[in-house]
């Protein structure tokens, strides 16, 4: 299907003989393998939602699990999750434009792990306590 879609894309836009496209080759393991993640937030406090849009809104559908992302990825997720309704963190409100955090974005490297918190305010409340004195999990070595 990859392959197809490439070959339109060099017929249609480069003009070109759309032949000379060599097969695509597919992953050994298809899945977790996406390095980054960015989910929206949503709810409220005692409700938190975060996950992914449902197809053609804005609604938000939690998971816990996502098969293409590292699963670094879902732990940044769940410990995200959870310290927003331990600490009592306001997830934004798009339709009322109140709350505070918009998106949480994870990044798994080789060593590092990176975590956004997108807010509609320049200062997180409580941001110490869940950076401090969260329990983040181990990075696992690759």
């Amino acid at each position: 299907m990859k392959t197809e879609s490439v070959k339109a894309v060099v017929e249609r836009i480069a003009k070109c003989d759309p032949e000379l496209v060599l097969p695509c080759i597919g992953p050994d393991e298809p899945w977790r393998y996406r390095n980054k993640m960015q989910m929206p937030v949503g709810g409220t406090v005692g409700n938190v939602r975060m996950g992914f849009y449902q197809k053609g809104s804005h609604s938000i559908i939690n998971y816990e699990q996502c098969p293409i992302q590292d699963t670094g990825n879902d732990d940044i997720r769940r410990v995200c999750y959870n310290a927003m309704k331990e600490l009592g963190m306001e997830p934004y409100d798009e339709h009322r434009g109140i709350g505070v955090v918009r998106h949480v974005v994870g990044r798994i490297g080789k060593e590092e792990w990176m975590v956004i918190l997108v807010s509609r305010i320049a200062s997180i409340p409580r941001e110490s306590e869940l950076v401090i004195h969260h329990p983040w999990p181990e990075i696992k070595k690759y």
